[in-house]
C-alpha cells in the first residue's frame, strides 16, 4: 500500500495491478494521462511504459506479479491493452478481504483473486488491439541491455537485428510508445537500481 509516493516513467517484463483504496491516483500510460479514483483498478501489461503519482491522503494497492500466475489470460489476451475499470461490489469486498491489503496473501488464493481481477478487466475494461510483437520486444531489451555500457543507436540496432531503419524506428515506437533515447535511458535507470538493491 502506497501513500504520497512517485514512480516516474518505467515498465516491467511482468503485469502490474493498481488498485485505488482511497483518494485518488494519476497515472501516464504510454504518454496518455489518467485520474483514477477510489475503487478504479488498472491491469497494466508487460512492456507497458508507465508513471505514478500517489498523492498525499490518498492509498494505492500496487502489484508486479509474472504472467505466469494468470498464463490463460496472458496467452488469450497477448497483444490486447486495456484501460481503467470497476470491479462488482460483490467481488472488490472479497478482493479487499483477500487481497488489497498489507500482507501476503497465500500462493493459491493469489493465483485465485488475480484471475478474479482479470475476469473484471475482461468484462468491464475497454480495451484495443496493441499489435505488438512479443518476440521483437524481448529481442530489443535483450540486446539493449546486454549493451547498456556501449554507445547503441537505433540505426545501428536495427542493422544487427535485420530491418531497414525506417520501418524499424516506426515498429519500436509503436511498441515501446517513446523514443530510442530515452527508452535506453530507462533501461540504464532500472540496471542502476538493480546494482544498488544487490
Amino acid at each position: 500500500m502506497y501513500s504520497d509516493t512517485i514512480y516516474g516513467t518505467h515498465f516491467h517484463a511482468c503485469y502490474e495491478l493498481i488498485y485505488i483504496i482511497e483518494g485518488i491516483c494519476k497515472i501516464s500510460v504510454n504518454e496518455t494521462f489518467y485520474n483514477l479514483e477510489e475503487g478504479e483498478l488498472f491491469l497494466l501489461s508487460p512492456y507497458t511504459i508507465h508513471s505514478i503519482n500517489i498523492p498525499k491522503n490518498s492509498k494505492t494497492w500496487v502489484g508486479v506479479f509474472s504472467e505466469d500466475f494468470i498464463a490463460d489470460f496472458a496467452k488469450k489476451n497477448k497483444y490486447k491493452k486495456y484501460g481503467r475499470f470497476k470491479c462488482n461490489k460483490t467481488t472488490e469486498t472479497f478482493l479487499k478481504s483477500e487481497l488489497f491489503y498489507q500482507g501476503k496473501p497465500e500462493h493459491y488464493m493469489l493465483i485465485s483473486c488475480l484471475y478474479m481481477v482479470c475476469n473484471e478487466c475482461f468484462k468491464n475494461a475497454q480495451s484495443y488491439d496493441s499489435g505488438i510483437d512479443n518476440k521483437f520486444i524481448s529481442n530489443v531489451i535483450k540486446y539493449i541491455s546486454e549493451n547498456l555500457s556501449e554507445n547503441i543507436t537505433l540505426a545501428e540496432l536495427s542493422e544487427k537485428m535485420g530491418y531497414e531503419y525506417h520501418y524499424f524506428s516506426m515498429l519500436f515506437n509503436q511498441c515501446f510508445s517513446t523514443n530510442f533515447k530515452n527508452f535506453v535511458n530507462i533501461l540504464k535507470f532500472q540496471q542502476a537500481c538493480k546494482l544498488i538493491s544487490d
